[in-house]
């Protein structure tokens, strides 16, 4: 019955014919009996879409090559390899599928863990298995004690400082898209220079940190970063891939983002980014968590709304927060209103839902204002 349907793939494949069988022999070959065996064989398919999800649409070649670059970051950055041990604790999104590839490529063995148990049922798991790799989405991260890598999502500093706190010097912080893969990481010591930092690109990544006038930009001036990518399903005629993400490069290489360039508002001249205000307030003792929107203003023509959810044990005022931020943030940072909220959105995926947060009056239908 097995040989049957394995029959019934190959046809399926096209691989029945004498160059579908020299392509499956030479990708069994370099590549061992694993799933990245047959996402090389998929590649023919080229610019056809391969993955779709809420956040990006990915061609058959581009699932191969992201692939195969985070398979060596797996193999040189974290010395995995044949017989080790990797488990999932993530929803149904492109990021993983390109982990599990990545994962297989190295010949390391996958186990997927239901999202759905406990936290006391996952450190059985953990204990049990003593996983070499652990890779998740963020919005687990409290259930795990002993964590790896994080990517998908900007890296809470308070959760940085916490995981080092109680874990040690095990939280690494990935960036990258998905037009260009992975571009940057921050190992701990990088993260012990800055918790804010997505680290220094990696050697042989060809990005730059470009201005509107796609002119290169000095060290700690912000700009977009832009990836050389031939491979691009976007802008082909163009010689570097735009990010959208917008961010600058310190004395020392490391990279920060400032956020999404679609985020960015101007107040009172003055360029303003949210995600710089929400690394301030996350500092603050009573905040759990933090979003910052943009929103319009007839006096400065824009200006920052912050969302803050407090502990639940913690009580804290809107003019208590102000109080606590002015000394410590740029007058052009200072939100002209704090709203104080039970719950922070996020999608399906983990992301922060500033969509939901900017429907002018819907927050205050689904979360409690204190």
């Amino acid at each position: 019955m097995k040989i049957l349907k394995f029959i019934y793939v190959l046809d399926k494949l096209r691989l029945f014919s004498p160059v579908g069988l020299y392509r499956l022999i030479a990708a069994i070959h370099n590549y061992g009996m694993n799933t990245m065996a047959l996402l090389k064989l998929a590649e023919r398919f080229g610019n056809k879409e391969a993955l779709v999800d809420d956040h990006e649409t990915i061609s058959f070649q581009e699932l191969f090559i992201q692939s195969e670059r985070l398979s060596q970051i797996l193999a040189e950055k974290y010395e995995l390899g044949s017989g080790q041990k990797v488990g999932f604790l993530c929803r149904n999104h492109a990021s993983m599928i390109k982990s599990i590839f990545a994962v297989s490529r190295v010949g390391a063995d996958i186990y997927f863990l239901n999202t759905e148990m406990s936290e006391s049922q996952l450190q059985l798991l953990i204990e049990e298995h003593n996983f070499d790799l652990l890779i998740y989405d963020e919005e687990f991260h409290t259930f795990i004690e002993k964590s790896i890598a994080s990517g998908g999502a900007e890296l809470n500093p308070k959760l940085t400082n916490d995981v080092f706190g109680k874990s040690g010097d095990v939280l690494y912080n990935l960036y990258g898209t998905s037009e260009t893969g992975l571009n940057m990481i921050a190992t701990p010591k990088d993260l012990k220079h800055s918790p804010k930092t997505v680290g220094k690109k990696i050697h042989g990544i060809p990005l730059k940190i470009l201005d509107s006038n796609k002119k290169e930009v000095e060290a700690g001036t912000v700009g977009q970063f832009c990836v050389k990518n031939p491979w691009s399903m976007r802008n082909k005629e163009a010689s570097w891939v735009e990010t959208g993400d917008l961010g600058y490069q310190d004395q020392r290489g490391y990279y920060f983002l400032c956020g999404r360039s679609d985020d960015m508002i101007v107040s009172a001249g003055e360029n303003v980014f949210p995600l710089e205000l929400e690394h301030i307030l996350i500092n603050h003792l009573s905040v759990e968590d933090v979003a910052v929107i943009g929103i319009n203003d007839e006096q400065f023509g824009q200006r920052l709304r912050a969302f803050v959810q407090p502990y639940a044990t913690a009580k804290v005022s809107e003019d208590e927060l102000f109080d606590w931020l002015r000394p410590r943030a740029a007058r052009f940072q200072v939100p002209k209103n704090i709203i104080i909220v039970d719950k922070i959105p996020y999608t399906p995926l983990g992301k922060l839902d500033r969509k939901q947060l900017a429907a002018e009056g819907s927050w205050n239908k689904i979360h409690n204002i204190k």
